[in-house]
């Protein structure tokens, strides 16, 4: 009983209540939330036909904490506030490309 309960309130089961466009955020280093699980959940949610995007961190784990990312990050989600919500975009910055090889 508690296993059926535990699986009915998974984000998996949900995903036909999924009405807004999701940006699915991950670091491929989480240990908490294994990142096969998010993978899987965006696929099942393309496949009901759900606006949902991605954003991958190859060295993060449960939680975005280099700057890089952060900033790869924000300026993701200004980009998809931008375009649902209306607004601007800063679109390009010259640091974006350089913070790829730039140590923390």
């Amino acid at each position: 009983d508690d296993l059926k309960q535990m699986q009915q309130r998974t984000p998996m089961a949900k995903i036909d209540n999924l009405q807004a466009t999701t940006l699915m955020v991950a670091g491929k280093r989480d240990c908490i939330i294994c990142f096969e699980q998010t993978e899987k959940f965006i696929k099942q949610a393309r496949a009901a036909n759900k606006n949902i995007g991605s954003l991958f961190f190859e060295n993060e784990g449960h939680g975005i904490d280099k700057w890089q990312s952060r900033m790869r990050y924000a300026r993701r989600l200004e980009d998809l506030l931008a375009k649902y919500l209306g607004g601007r975009s800063g679109n390009f910055e010259l640091i974006e490309p350089v913070a790829t090889y730039l140590n923390k």
